[in-house]
């Protein structure tokens, strides 16, 4: 079930605590919806938190125009808090849109029923026209856009990536700066999936799907087993939210074949090499 509840919560507080925080989250992207007659307010609160993914960004490019080697920049001081600050920031927009969804605008009307016990009711509906529609996806292009940043993902998760990155064998980054780089990508890739339940077939008539289908895939070859269930969930709920869940849930299913049918002829080739350094 989407969206799930960040996997460095666990650390600082419990799942009623983060159930508690996102409602407020889920509530302000519905009254910036509802409230102002869709005229742009939301786009202009998202903003805040999208800053600090594009911080990040902006920081790995200039790492890059530098030709400054990751172990340097990930051991910088304040290197850390920008992919941390980014995930959070991530999560706090996946929150607010997913505030706009039917399962989310249902469940706070049933809240409110009950609060008020007979009390002329409170209405946090939103009006659907084009206008609204337009903002919402406008909103949720602007998100992925940076979400599919590929400094994101060129932020390296294990040491595996790094040495494919550089010439240099000797770089080693701390197990902290690559777990919190993993946690990044799966909240950003379940922020996709959240994307997705909103716009139901618009995330798809939107461009939005074919945009996000080559980073989901990519990413269940991913060595963080968190990332590649994050993007295995995604995909499964494309598939049963693209309106063709079956055409698209056996065109997944032949690409995870193909993937692990890669997978295996790479683990054979690096056997076989081994073994003939062996004799």
């Amino acid at each position: 079930m989407l969206p799930r509840m960040p996997p460095w919560f666990s650390y600082v507080g419990s799942q009623k605590l983060y159930e508690m925080l996102a409602g407020i989250l889920r509530l302000v992207g519905l009254s910036l919806m509802a409230g102002f007659k869709n005229e742009g307010h939301l786009a202009v609160i998202l903003d805040i938190p999208l800053g600090f993914v594009r911080k990040l960004v902006s920081e790995v490019r200039v790492k890059e125009y530098n030709g400054e080697d990751w172990q340097s920049w990930c051991n910088r001081t304040g290197s850390g808090q920008l992919v941390r600050q980014a995930a959070t920031a991530a999560c706090i927009l996946n929150e607010m849109i997913f505030g706009l969804s039917d399962q989310a605008t249902d469940a706070l009307s049933r809240l409110l029923q009950k609060s008020r016990k007979g009390r002329d009711k409170l209405s946090w509906e939103i009006s659907w026209n084009k206008r609204a529609k337009t903002n919402l996806i406008e909103c949720v292009g602007k998100i992925l856009h940076e979400y599919q940043a590929s400094e994101v993902w060129d932020l390296p998760v294990d040491q595996k990536a790094i040495l494919g990155q550089t010439d240099n064998d000797g770089q080693h980054i701390s197990l902290h700066f690559l777990r919190d780089s993993a946690m990044l990508h799966q909240v950003i890739i379940e922020g996709v999936g959240v994307f997705s339940l909103c716009l139901g077939k618009d995330f798809a008539s939107s461009g939005f799907l074919h945009s996000s289908l080559y980073l989901l895939l990519e990413s269940l070859t991913c060595s963080s087993f968190q990332v590649r269930n994050a993007s295995d969930t995604v995909l499964r709920l494309l598939a049963a939210t693209s309106g063709h869940p079956t055409e698209l849930g056996i065109w997944l299913l032949q690409m995870r074949i193909m993937l692990l049918t890669l997978f295996v002829a790479s683990c054979a080739t690096w056997i076989l090499i081994l073994m003939s350094q062996m004799f």
